[in-house]
């Protein structure tokens, strides 16, 4: 059991929280508190991410992934397991920028690995989960194991220690939030907004906790620690955003978020390679012929299929009169980014329609929302006036996900586009794309010299992986050139990892990432059998 004089002395609301957990089982006995249980790892949880978000922000620094990742999720009501994610990963970014924090202890706070299963984290947002999920049944061993992981997390944490003041109004004096809130002196020089939480260290420093922190006046002297609402219109997390940390990556995303998405350097950084002459001899023959108007590049992961997007900067002028090509441009998909939406992609579209037709910037968007019905009438306008525009895409297999809650993909997008004036060259790896996909022609990269192929792209797709199923997977293919059939791999996994597999789950894996190899088919009794495309796949598995 928790010792009763910690709560005096730790960070109000989650003193409250385990005081009423305590509270429960004097009442009404340990049996009964399942749920206080679980509501209290959620507050746990909630609170030190917005610690762990707090410390992110007084660094002045600025973090791609992070900041996506704040922006992706304080604008929803974030899940538990979301805030152990953003916990996990600004730690992550701490300890490899090797940054100190500001609270005392809490970089060494343990948030076990993503789908890790036997750390103390894992098993807490697991017992969490059975409440959230409506499964109330959990025995009082349960109860009391799961209790005892998170009172060992409370005692251990110093930084719930560090006292929360606020300024309560203009006067000199601060409060001291606790169980019971303190008047006490503090430096007058202190620059602090009215009424916004924040933690004091022993140099006079301050941590801002507001606005993902917020205070409660219960009366002119009371003071409540919360958390902050969507529900309150009053706070927005948005004011995050207007800190200088955040505000020019905000400002970035937003313009990118209306298709502002220039890659055309990034293409020609990405590969010095040029395509060779059988290849180059396909495209130009493509580009010639009026009637082919989608072309798709199919190869593997290392073949730098970027290349055929470089070239088409390199198009012939009289091929560009011949196509009456007004505007070359490219779109490159990387996954878990902003170019992963349909709609900045739809919005990237109609932007090069724009240009092609001399139309001043959002001349499709006045007095319209829609950016279908506005591509529709973009698209229309190409026609009319008999222009084209050719358009590169990279990584198209990486448009079939749905961005957040979105509901059309690129590939929705890239089939509205097939019968209209826009030329499509696009790469993906071969079988990669499930869905339904339309195009004209298609070059096959089938294979390529084991010293040409592209190093960085090959091992960036494959860590991709590390948390499938299909690279416990690949690891089990000890002879690279060997084919093997599907009950010769479920053997490998078993013996390799002595745990039983279902033939169709393994299957379904190899379907899904086909492009990692090649398959043969037996004429005689019609069964698949794989190798990996290449034996330096197994030089990237850890």
């Amino acid at each position: 059991m928790i010792d009763k004089k910690i709560i005096k002395n730790i960070h109000q609301n989650i003193a409250v929280t385990v005081e009423n957990l305590l509270l429960e089982i004097d009442i009404s006995g340990e049996e009964t508190t399942g749920d206080e249980t679980s509501l209290l790892i959620e507050q746990y949880y909630g609170h030190v991410g917005r610690l762990w978000v707090s410390e992110y922000l007084n660094t002045g620094k600025s973090d791609e992934l992070i900041n996506k990742l704040l922006f992706d999720f304080l604008r929803l009501n974030v899940t538990t397991g979301q805030w152990v994610l953003i916990s996990r990963t600004i730690k992550n970014y701490f300890i490899k920028q090797k940054i100190n924090t500001f609270l005392d202890g809490l970089i060494n706070e343990d948030f076990g690995g993503q789908n890790e299963t036997d750390s103390d984290t894992s098993k807490l947002i697991h017992y969490r989960n059975l409440f959230s999920h409506g499964s109330l049944e959990v025995s009082l061993e349960e109860i009391k194991s799961n209790r005892k992981r998170i009172f060992n997390k409370i005692k251990k944490a110093k930084f719930l220690k560090q006292n929360i003041y606020i300024k309560p109004n203009s006067d000199l004096n601060f409060v001291k939030l606790g169980l019971i809130n303190e008047t006490v002196n503090l430096p007058k020089n202190l620059k602090v907004n009215l009424l916004q939480p924040f933690i004091l260290n022993k140099n006079k420093e301050i941590l801002n906790l507001y606005p993902l922190f917020t205070i409660n006046g219960i009366d002119a002297n009371s003071f409540e620690l919360k958390f902050y609402s969507l529900k309150d219109t009053k706070i927005s997390i948005d004011s995050l955003f207007e800190r200088e940390t955040l505000r020019i990556w905000f400002e970035r995303y937003e313009n990118e978020r209306l298709g502002n998405i220039e890659s055309l350097d990034y293409v020609k950084k990405t590969t010095k390679k040029n395509l060779n002459k059988t290849h180059k001899s396909k495209l130009n023959n493509f580009l010639e012929n009026k009637k082919l108007n989608t072309l798709v590049i199919k190869s593997y992961p290392g073949f730098d299929k970027i290349t055929f997007i470089k070239e088409i900067f390199k198009v012939p002028k009289l091929v560009l009169n011949k196509r009456k090509i007004g505007h070359i441009n490219c779109y490159v998909i990387r996954k878990d980014g902003l170019s992963m939406s349909s709609y900045t992609f739809t919005r990237f579209i109609i932007n090069q329609i724009e240009l092609t037709l001399k139309k001043d910037k959002g001349y499709y968007f006045i007095n319209n929302t829609d950016h279908i019905k506005a591509l529709h009438n973009g698209l229309k306008d190409l026609k009319n006036e008999n222009k084209y525009l050719l358009i590169g895409i990279e990584n198209l297999h990486i448009g079939e996900n749905f961005y957040l809650k979105e509901n059309m993909n690129i590939i929705d997008i890239y089939n509205l586009l097939v019968k209209s004036n826009i030329i499509l060259i696009s790469t993906f790896y071969n079988g990669s794309i499930k869905s339904k996909l339309f195009y004209d022609d298609e070059i096959l990269v089938k294979s390529i010299p084991e010293k040409s192929i592209n190093h960085k792209e090959l091992k960036v797709t494959l860590d991709a992986l590390k948390n499938n199923l299909i690279y416990k997977i690949l690891k089990c293919f000890d002879e690279t050139k060997t084919f093997y059939n599907l009950f010769d791999i479920c053997d490998l996994y078993e013996k390799k990892y002595k745990t039983n597999i279902f033939e169709p789950k393994l299957e379904r894996e190899i379907f899904d990432h086909i492009y990692l190899f090649y398959e043969k088919n037996n004429i005689d009794n019609h069964e698949k059998s794989w190798k990996l495309f290449t034996p330096l796949i197994k030089n990237y598995l850890t």
